[in-house]
């Protein structure tokens, strides 16, 4: 989906710093999935803000999201226009 997205900013017609503030403007929430036994990262994000959605036994992990709003938002809204939208490979 996210590439999906980047793809419709890319034809919009947009220019790179309004390409990026729209990008910015359209995430709602980040998450992670972190090893249970992996207990340090499990307290960064915590610490972070980030809060446990799920747990799964079968996979041994957690699930955590942060929700994009308030303080956050209004980070990433300032953060926009040094953004660099580029195609992630694996090497």
């Amino acid at each position: 989906m996210g590439e999906r997205v980047l793809n419709c900013l890319w034809c919009s017609g947009l220019s790179f710093s309004q390409q990026s503030a729209t990008f910015v403007q359209a995430i709602q929430c980040f998450q992670a999935k972190i090893g249970l036994s992996n207990e340090s990262s499990l307290r960064l994000f915590g610490k972070l803000g980030y809060v446990e959605t799920s747990r799964s036994s079968i996979f041994n992990e957690a699930t955590l999201q942060l929700q994009v709003s308030g303080e956050v938002k209004l980070y990433l809204d300032k953060q926009a226009d040094t953004l660099r939208l580029s195609k992630y490979s694996v090497p």
